[in-house]
C-alpha cells in the first residue's frame, strides 16, 4: 500500500501540473528505459543458459513444459486457445487501439495527419517487442530457476535478483516503475480531458478554460483515489495480467461493437450507440460477477461452461452487435450528409487501393506490420 500511495502521488503530481505535453515527453524517456532494461535482462538470461547445459533451442524446449514456447495453445486446459486469440483478441484490440482515450488523445494531439497515422503504426511495431523481451525472459526464468520460483507471480523478481548485477537492479526497478507510471499518467490525463471537454464543455459551452482545467484536475484526483481503493481487489486475481485481461474482456465488447458498427453501417444513431453501450456494460458486469470467484464463489463461465475470458469477450461482442443492429431497425438514421466522412464507403476502397506515394505512406508500413505478425504467428505458433 505504501508503494501504491507513493507511485500514485508522484504520477498524479506531474500528470496534473504538466498536462499532455509533460506526459508524452516523460513517457518517451520511460519507454527507452523500459525497453533497454528488458532487453538487457533478456540478453543476460540467455547468456546464463550455457551454465545449465542449454546450448540450442531444442535443448531449451526439452527442459520446458510441453508447448511453453508456442504462441497458439491447443491443450484442453489452456486459457488462451487459438480460436480465442483469433476471435477474442481483436475485440480487445479494437477497443484499446481505436477507441481508448489514452490512445485516441495522443492521436488527436498529433501535429499532422501523417503523424496521427504513423504514430499508432510505430507503436504496433514496438508492441512486437514484449513477446521477446518480457514474455521470453519469463520462459527462460523457468528453465534457469524453476527450483527457486515458488509462485509464478514471483518470476520477474527472481529473474532480476539472480541475473542482474546489483548496480543494474535499480535500473530495472526504474524500468518497471516507468511502465506503471506511464499507464497511470495516461489514464489520469484522459479522464480529465473526457470530463472537462466531452461532458462539461458539451453541457455548458460557455465554460471558461480555467474552470475546465480545474474540473479536469479534480476528476483526475477522484479517479486516482478510486483506483487506490480498488487496488486491494487486484490481489484476488491470479496475476495482474489476468486482472487486466479479464476486466478488459468485460469492458471492451460494447465499445468495440459501437465503433465497428458506427463505421460499417450508416444505420443507427447516438441513441442506438448509447443503448448498446449500456446493454453491453450491464451484460459484461453480470458475466464478470458470475465468473469472479470472490463475488460468486465459483467461476461459473470459465470453469462451469468452459468458456475462457477471451471467448467471453467475443460472445459479448456478438451480443452487443446484434443488439445494435436490432435497435437500428427501429430508429431514424442520421442524414447521410452528416456522417459521410465518418463511415466506410466505396470511395474509401478506391483510396485504399491507390498507388503508394512513398516511404512515409502509412499503408506501406501497415502492410509490413501485418505481414510480420502473420509470420510470427505461423513461425512460433
Amino acid at each position: 500500500m505504501v508503494s501504491i500511495l507513493v507511485i500514485s502521488f508522484i504520477t498524479t503530481l506531474y500528470s496534473i501540473l504538466g498536462g499532455l505535453r509533460a506526459i508524452v515527453v516523460i513517457e518517451t524517456f520511460q519507454s527507452v528505459i523500459l525497453i533497454g532494461g528488458a532487453t538487457l535482462l533478456t540478453i543476460l538470461s540467455i547468456s546464463m543458459l550455457g551454465d545449465q547445459g542449454i546450448h540450442s533451442m531444442e535443448e531449451l524446449r526439452a527442459v520446458l513444459k510441453p508447448g511453453q514456447l508456442d504462441i497458439l495453445q491447443t491443450g484442453k486446459d489452456t486459457i488462451l486457445p487459438w480460436y480465442a486469440i483469433l476471435l477474442g483478441y481483436p475485440v480487445l484490440g479494437i477497443y484499446y487501439w481505436c477507441a481508448d482515450q489514452t490512445i485516441v488523445q495522443k492521436v488527436l494531439g498529433a501535429k499532422t495527419m501523417s503523424d496521427a497515422q504513423n504514430g499508432p503504426i510505430f507503436a504496433g511495431f514496438l508492441k512486437i517487442l514484449p513477446v521477446f523481451i518480457m514474455v521470453f525472459p519469463g520462459i527462460l526464468a523457468y528453465a534457469l530457476f524453476s527450483d527457486v520460483i515458488a509462485n509464478p507471480n514471483d518470476t520477474l523478481m527472481v529473474l532480476i535478483s539472480h541475473v542482474l548485477p546489483s548496480g543494474l537492479i535499480g535500473l530495472m526497478t526504474a524500468a518497471l516503475l516507468a511502465a506503471l507510471m506511464s499507464t497511470i499518467s495516461a489514464a489520469l490525463n484522459s479522464v480529465g480531458t473526457l470530463v472537462s471537454f466531452d461532458i462539461l464543455k458539451r453541457m455548458r459551452p460557455s465554460t471558461p478554460d480555467r474552470v475546465l482545467l480545474r474540473t479536469g484536475r479534480i476528476s483526475s484526483l477522484v479517479v486516482i483515489v478510486l483506483a487506490i481503493s480498488w487496488s486491494p481487489w487486484i490481489g484476488r486475481f491470479e496475476s495482474i495480467f489476468d486482472a487486466i485481461s479479464i476486466i478488459l474482456s468485460m469492458l471492451s465488447p460494447p465499445v468495440a461493437s459501437v465503433f465497428v458498427m458506427g463505421i460499417l453501417t450508416p444505420r443507427g444513431n447516438d441513441r442506438v450507440a448509447l443503448s448498446t453501450m449500456i446493454f453491453g456494460l450491464l451484460a459484461g458486469s453480470l458475466v464478470f460477477c458470475l465468473d469472479f470467484e470472490p463475488i460468486s464463489g465459483y467461476r461459473y463461465i470459465t470453469d462451469g461452461l468452459g468458456i475462457p475470458f477471451l471467448m467471453q469477450a467475443w460472445w459479448l461482442f456478438v451480443g452487443c452487435t446484434l443488439f445494435y443492429l436490432v435497435m437500428s431497425l427501429f430508429s431514424e438514421p442520421r442524414p447521410l450528409e452528416e456522417i459521410r466522412e465518418l463511415i466506410f464507403r466505396k470511395d474509401n476502397l478506391h483510396a485504399l487501393g491507390s498507388r503508394i506515394t512513398g516511404i512515409k505512406d502509412p499503408r506501406l508500413w501497415a502492410g509490413i506490420l501485418f505481414l510480420i505478425m502473420i509470420f510470427l504467428y505461423v513461425y512460433f505458433g
